[in-house]
């Protein structure tokens, strides 16, 4: 994650994940692209104070309207369940940009 972000996310108010987010963990746990726990995860995520952020269907009809300016879909689906928060990725390509 870019230093940008981690300033953002250190000096913000509330700071939430996306369950699109721990969706692509699990995936890619199952799948040996990643090691990790996603129940650890996400039990470390809420004790740190992070948020859930909730996967809705109008969320999935936004993505349909959103600018091409990257094609993964789960961050695509991320950057909608954020409404009007700034979203963050650790992917490579992809900044800190207002949704």
């Amino acid at each position: 994650m870019s230093q940008k972000a981690l300033g953002l996310i250190a000096g913000a108010e509330a700071i939430f994940v996306s369950s699109a987010s721990m969706w692509e963990i699990a995936i890619k746990v199952r799948l040996g692209k990643m090691k990790a726990d996603p129940e650890e995860l996400l039990f470390h995520l809420s004790e740190s104070g992070f948020q859930e952020l909730p996967v809705w269907s109008r969320h999935a009809i936004m993505v349909a309207q959103l600018p091409l300016y990257h094609s993964d879909p789960f961050d695509r689906f991320a950057d909608c369940a954020g409404d009007e928060r700034a979203a963050a990725s650790g992917d490579d390509g992809c900044e800190v940009k207002a949704v």
